[in-house]
C-alpha cells in the first residue's frame, strides 16, 4: 500500500521534522535522508523503519529547522592568522605609500579570518527527541496504508461478488447445452438439405452430444469459482 506522514516537533536544538512516503515493492526497502549533522543516527533510524515495515518502499526525510535561538553554528576567528594578514598589509601600505588605514571589516573578509563552526549536539539528546516523532510517523503512515488497503478491499470484493453472479448466469445459461446443440444442427442441416434428406434422429442426437461436449465449460466454471472463493 501507499501512504504518507508528516510529523514536527520543537527542541532546544531546532525543530525536527520526519516525512515519510510509501509505495508497493516487492522487497522491504528503505532509504534515509538526513542532513550533516544527523547524519549519525541514519542506521538508527533504518532499523526503526524496518521494525515496523515489513514489505514496500519506504522513503524518509529528516530535517532539522534552526531557528535564532536554537543555532548549532558559530563564528570563529583566527586572530594569529588575522595579525600575519595585518603585518603583511602593513608592509604593503609602506611598500606602495598608501595611506589608507587597515581596518577590521577588511581584515574579516580575508580567507581564513572569520569561519563558521557546527556545535557537536548530544547524541543522547537528539534520539530521545528523534525516536517518539519517528514512531509517531510510522503509527500514521500505517493508517493511511489501512485506509488505502481498506479501500481497495472492498473494490476487489465487489468486483468478485460481480464474477460469481456472472458464473451462475453462464452455468444457468448452459444448462441445456445439449439440447441447443441439437436444436441448432438440426435446423442448420435442414437448411443446407431443404428437406430433401431424411435427418437420423440418432445420428443427430450423436453429433450434437458431440459438439456439446466439446463446448462443455463446467471445469472452467468450477475453477473459477475456485479462484473467487480464495
Amino acid at each position: 500500500m501507499t501512504g504518507y506522514s508528516r510529523n514536527e516537533t520543537k527542541t532546544d536544538f531546532g525543530t525536527l521534522v520526519v516525512e515519510l512516503k510509501a509505495w508497493n515493492h516487492r522487497y522491504c526497502n528503505v532509504t534515509v535522508r538526513v542532513p550533516d549533522s544527523l547524519s549519525r543516527f541514519e542506521y538508527q533510524i533504518q532499523s526503526a523503519i524496518r521494525n515496523r515495515v515489513s514489505r514496500g518502499q519506504v522513503q524518509a526525510s529528516i530535517e532539522l529547522v534552526e531557528g535564532a535561538s536554537t543555532s548549532t553554528q558559530y563564528p570563529v576567528v583566527n586572530i594569529k592568522l588575522a595579525e600575519q594578514y595585518y603585518e603583511q598589509l602593513l608592509q604593503l601600505q609602506k611598500a606602495l605609500g598608501f595611506i589608507d588605514e587597515t581596518s577590521v571589516f577588511l581584515l574579516v573578509q580575508l580567507p581564513g579570518v572569520l569561519t563558521t563552526q557546527e556545535e557537536v549536539l548530544d547524541e543522547k539528546e537528539v534520539w530521545l527527541a528523534l525516536q517518539p516523532l519517528l514512531e509517531s510517523a510510522l503509527d500514521r503512515l500505517e493508517t493511511t496504508k489501512q485506509t488505502e488497503g481498506a479501500a481497495m478491499l472492498e473494490e476487489i470484493q465487489q468486483r468478485l461478488q460481480s464474477i460469481q453472479f456472472l458464473t451462475e448466469a453462464i452455468e444457468s445459461a448452459s444448462a441445456n447445452l445439449v439440447e441447443a446443440a441439437h436444436a441448432r444442427l438440426e435446423a442448420r442441416l435442414n437448411e443446407l438439405f431443404e428437406g430433401r434428406v431424411e435427418i437420423d434422429p440418432d445420428r443427430l442426437a450423436v453429433e450434437a452430444g458431440v459438439i456439446a461436449a466439446r463446448s462443455d465449460i463446467t471445469e472452467e466454471l468450477v475453477r473459477l469459482d475456485s479462484h473467487c472463493s480464495q
